[in-house]
């Protein structure tokens, strides 16, 4: 009798794995409110871990708004204080001390996960001399940017919404460059 069991057993077994194997999960575009497995949505997507945050009062006064401007992200700084002139200091913080000095500035989009980025921009549009600490006209200070990939809330209808993975340039660092001649 026992043998009878295990056998009906390891049938019923198999007949689920085999309809477990062609089923396929039901193609979901939005997605309410509530989190839904990864796996479930997109699953010949390879997948990748977001890390839980809570939105500290800071962040949750900017959230209405986005601090991240095309300008923000061409690394160019509209209000540049280039410090020209000046000898570099006795630390050794490359931003402050290269020949092409950045500054990072926090880029905020509530939108988007993560929500903050960290971006350079230059403060000199020309590489500083090194004996004479002024702006070199011949070379030019260009960002250096590197894709990262982020998760962008995008409107749905209905109310609901849905991330999508999408690829960004984000300057972390300026270098001195020479002019293209044409």
């Amino acid at each position: 009798m026992s043998r009878d069991l295990l056998n009906t057993k390891t049938v019923v077994l198999f007949l689920a794995l085999i309809a477990a194997s062609s089923c396929n999960p039901v193609p979901l575009t939005c997605i309410p409110n509530q989190s839904l497995a990864r796996a479930d949505l997109y699953p010949n997507k390879a997948a990748f871990a977001v890390q839980s945050f809570t939105l500290s009062p800071i962040d949750i006064g900017r959230s209405q708004t986005s601090t991240c401007s095309n300008t923000t992200f061409s690394g160019i700084s509209s209000n540049a204080t280039c410090p020209s002139g000046t000898a570099p200091g006795s630390t050794l913080v490359v931003n402050e001390n290269g020949l092409c000095p950045w500054t990072y500035v926090e880029c905020f989009d509530a939108d988007r996960i993560p929500m903050g980025l960290q971006v350079a921009q230059c403060q000199c549009s020309g590489c500083l001399d090194p004996y004479t600490h002024t702006p070199n006209p011949n070379l030019q200070c260009t960002p250096v940017k590197r894709n990262i990939k982020v998760l962008k809330k995008t409107q749905c209808a209905g109310g609901m919404y849905k991330y999508e993975e999408q690829n960004i340039a984000v300057p972390v660092a300026c270098a001195c460059m020479r002019q293209r001649v044409a």
